[in-house]
């Protein structure tokens, strides 16, 4: 009997162990263990979504092959043929196993935008850049009370700029050139003020009839209009 409880508290404090650098309050089914590391499960099942969304499952077992995504092979570090999350792209995790880094540029990644990235609410900077995501720019990115730099230049996102950044404050680059944008908040020249670094460019914001002189200056001559 004894050699059992011996055994039971062994394996908890292995496991203990593992979530050292948990809050007290973290539940141990809210992450994920892939390979020898705990990740949060939320944050891998918006990784796996970038994926779902990149393929198509001709074996209808949710495994995503390379050879059935769009993302380059040449990311499967591997050598399994799997899609596998930590894979979508250079990631960082910070404190209690979450996301703060997702660096995942001319990836292959395609699809739809999806709105899960903004529960991603530790991140820090996300850069997705030179990919072919696309569907409307969903609500939701004040979540994300800690990014720092958001890059999305270079895919098919489409629908409006809206004003939700203002209220993003450690938000210091914002670069969506190169997108299908047709409209843009006016309230966003309060966020560019305060911004190291901003571009819209190449998107198609042409009805500018009722936009303000100050977005005007965002925007003139800088969009793909013809």
């Amino acid at each position: 009997m004894n050699n059992k409880r011996n055994y039971q508290f062994l394996v908890l404090s292995l496991i203990f162990f593992n979530f050292n650098c948990l809050d007290k309050e973290s539940a141990l089914e809210d992450y994920l263990q892939i390979n020898k590391y705990l990740y949060y499960k939320n944050d891998i099942l918006v990784l796996e979504e970038l994926i779902s969304n990149s393929c198509v499952d001709l074996n209808d077992n949710m495994i995503f092959e390379y050879s059935e995504c769009s993302i380059d092979s040449i990311y499967d570090e591997n050598n399994n043929g799997i899609v596998d999350p930590l894979e979508v792209g250079v990631t960082e995790w910070g404190g209690n196993r979450r996301l703060i880094v997702l660096f995942a540029p001319n990836r292959g990644l395609s699809g739809i935008f999806p709105e899960s990235i903004w529960n991603l609410t530790k991140l820090k900077k996300l850069d997705l850049r030179n990919n072919q995501l696309t569907g409307k720019f969903p609500r939701g990115i004040e979540n994300l009370n800690y990014i720092k730099e958001i890059w999305l230049d270079n895919n098919s996102i489409s629908g409006e700029i809206y004003d939700d950044f203002n209220i993003l404050d450690s938000l210091t680059i914002l670069s969506i050139q190169n997108n299908l944008f047709t409209s843009i908040s006016d309230s966003l020249c309060e966020t560019t003020d305060l911004l190291i670094y901003f571009s819209f460019s190449g998107n198609k914001i042409c009805d500018v009839s009722e936009l303000s002189d100050c977005t005007l200056d965002l925007i003139q001559n800088t969009q793909d209009c013809e």
